[in-house]
């Protein structure tokens, strides 16, 4: 998967306007709608806004954008945001948006109950907060207030109302319940999964009234997440983005942002668009924080049982957890499943996720594994929790890594190859040599065709870098590793003409960078190696190629290679003496190199071998196969 703004698509420059559509593009419907109800306000009528959305669908967003227009039109904008660690504060969120009309001169035009109501309930600088006054009657002394205000119309807006205090919720209860007389727009925005019960019924009637506006924010189509990222609408990774983002704004740039490979989110997403993610999870307490944890640990969908045996809390504890947990839309249950749960979005997992102690982590992701194996979940889905949990793996574990890699090798490549690679490093060590042999060659093609299936043939730095961890490759020589590998693999199963194109495609890749002529050399080898296997009538033009190069710039190793094929493309065009005299240079070049040369190239003794059999001289084949062997088996290991 590309990232915005880099590889498949051109990132549009945005053209900063102060007006409220130009800013609003990606929500046009509802910043529309937002501004006419806001015109409506200037023309004397008033009115409720209900503005509802997932978490990061851009309420807050719309919200700015409606005040900052409303300000420039001079209509008296009044906004206060609740928030979760102000639960317990009565009053705190309308306290802190009529703070500025909560003057000496409004207080003393309004009569003398509404004032003292106000004073008492929501002017803290003029006197403390009792039990407060009933909410009918202060709802009543409020609307008195706003409608003194609103001379050239008046909008107030209140943010993340999910998280208002009781108080406040009814007051906004009773606020929602009366028609305003004086042009005065109030716009409340709530999350609908954690907004009170009493609130939304009393929202739902005004919309069944006409009272209420209700604006559901909806998930982005492909044009909105094409505009939002900068990019064209046909861009090959913008569906499956979005896709991944379930359409939500905040996850989509989120998503766009992170790196494409990496386990894990960037620090600075967690301080920057991620922020109030992390914000809405610090306020969770030691055992809900450790539930969520456990959640976290075990994946995209989990049982209250499951969490019980990661968390090793009592299972009544958890369930108890669990219920607040999805009071707070952290967790979700799924639509699917009576049992299992998952959390509401996956970014939220990967920021929870990448928060938690690292040791704790280790040994949450084995107990989770012995979790999964009592659900026997699949080999790929265990895998996971294997890499994460140990640096030592059992045998057992590497047997599941390699099931894992053979499961995922076309619908997860990245993932395949890295757990195919563990256990080629792993299973020698750990079986008896007779058994590890045919284990071995058992996972070499689910490599193979792994590696092709994730492209590392187009030069992919992260599959090198799995490629020659733990081992002495450099990534050059991984590279041709690599390639050897897939083209070794398509001649076992017989697929000749593939493993030619295979290598075909290489070279001229290698071509048109320039490569050096010691590694052109080496392909033109292998691709004559194909040719002799497929028949045909190329292989002395191609092993004639290979010589070429060799000399122009091969090592030893090469050159060597190079005049084992040179001599057998020279047999199979007729020319027997001039076979010989290239078998001939080609031992002598061969005889000259040492094991440790040969390490990674014992296919050239093979060659040879080869060459003596087509001429007729079986010992000396025998001699070369038989040097051969343990220069293959040391490079196993």
């Amino acid at each position: 998967m590309s990232t915005p703004g880099g590889r498949d698509g051109h990132r549009e420059q945005a053209t900063g306007r102060g007006e409220f559509v130009a800013q609003s593009s990606v929500r046009c419907k509802e910043s529309l709608l937002l501004l006419r109800a806001l015109q409506d306000l200037q023309n004397g009528r008033g009115g409720i806004v209900e503005l509802l959305g997932e978490p990061g669908s851009g309420k807050s967003r719309l919200l700015t954008q409606l005040t900052s227009t409303a300000r420039d039109r001079g209509v008296t904008t009044l906004d206060g945001r609740c928030y979760p660690s102000e639960q317990h504060d009565p009053l705190h969120v309308f306290t802190r948006a009529l703070n500025g009309l909560m003057t000496a001169e409004r207080l003393a035009a309004l009569s003398p109950d509404h004032a003292a109501l106000l004073r008492s309930a929501l002017c803290a600088r003029l006197g403390g907060r009792g039990d407060g006054p009933a909410p009918l009657q202060l709802s009543q002394a409020v609307h008195a207030l706003l409608s003194q205000a609103a001379d050239h119309g008046l909008l107030l807006v209140l943010d993340d109302f999910h998280w208002a205090d009781p108080q406040s919720l009814e007051l906004a209860d009773h606020l929602a319940r009366w028609t305003f007389r004086a042009p005065v727009l109030l716009v409340l925005a709530h999350r609908s999964r954690q907004a009170a019960p009493s609130l939304l019924s009393t929202l739902a009637q005004g919309a069944e009234q006409g009272r209420v506006c209700r604006l559901e924010l909806q998930p982005l189509t492909l044009g909105q997440a094409a505009r939002l990222l900068g990019v064209r609408p046909d861009t090959p990774w913008l569906p499956s983005v979005l896709q991944e983002s379930r359409g939500n704004p905040l996850y989509l740039l989120a998503q766009g942002d992170a790196t494409p490979l990496g386990p894990g989110l960037r620090t600075d997403l967690l301080t920057g668009r991620l922020a109030p993610l992390a914000a809405e999870l610090a306020v969770l307490d030691p055992a809900e924080r450790l539930v969520a944890e456990s959640a976290a640990v075990l994946g995209d969908r989990f049982s209250r049982d499951e969490l019980s045996a990661v968390s090793e809390l009592p299972v009544d504890e958890t369930c108890t957890v669990v219920n607040t947990l999805i009071q707070l839309d952290i967790m979700r249950p799924l639509r699917c499943s009576a049992t299992q749960l998952g959390f509401r979005h996956p970014v939220l997992r990967r920021v929870l996720h990448d928060q938690t102690n690292r040791c704790w982590r280790s040994q949450a992701h084995r107990r989770a594994l012995t979790v999964l194996n009592r659900r026997a979940a699949s080999a790929s889905e265990r895998a996971v929790h294997i890499e994460l949990s140990t640096s030592s793996y059992t045998p057992g574990d590497l047997e599941t890594l390699a099931r894992a890699g053979q499961e995922t090798e076309q619908s997860s490549q990245y993932d395949a190859v890295r757990w195919l690679l563990t256990a080629l490093h792993g299973l020698p060590a750990s079986e008896q040599p007779e058994g590890a042999a045919g284990r071995l060659l058992g996972l070499i093609p689910p490599l193979a065709r792994a590696l092709r299936a994730a492209n590392y043939l187009a030069d992919d730095a992260s599959l090198r870098m799995q490629l020659t961890q733990g081992s002495a490759l450099d990534p050059r020589e991984a590279h041709r590793a690599a390639v050897r590998l897939c083209v070794i693999v398509e001649c076992l199963h017989g697929r000749f003409n593939e493993a030619a194109e295979l290598v075909t495609a290489e070279l001229g890749t290698l071509r048109k960078i320039g490569a050096d002529n010691d590694l052109l050399a080496q392909l033109t080898i292998y691709h004559g190696i194909v040719c002799s296997l497929r028949g045909g009538d190329s292989l002395p033009e191609v092993a004639a190629q290979a010589l070429v190069l060799a000399r122009a710039g091969g090592r030893r190793t090469t050159l060597a290679g190079a005049m084992a094929l040179h001599a057998l493309g020279e047999l199979s065009a007729g020319r027997t003496a001039q076979s010989l005299a290239s078998y001939d240079a080609a031992v002598r070049q061969m005889d000259e190199l040492s094991n440790t040369e040969m390490h990674y190239y014992s296919e050239y003794l093979a060659l040879l071998g080869w060459c003596a059999m087509a001429l007729g001289r079986p010992r000396e084949a025998e001699s070369f196969y038989e040097r051969g062997t343990p220069v293959s088996v040391r490079a196993r290991r």
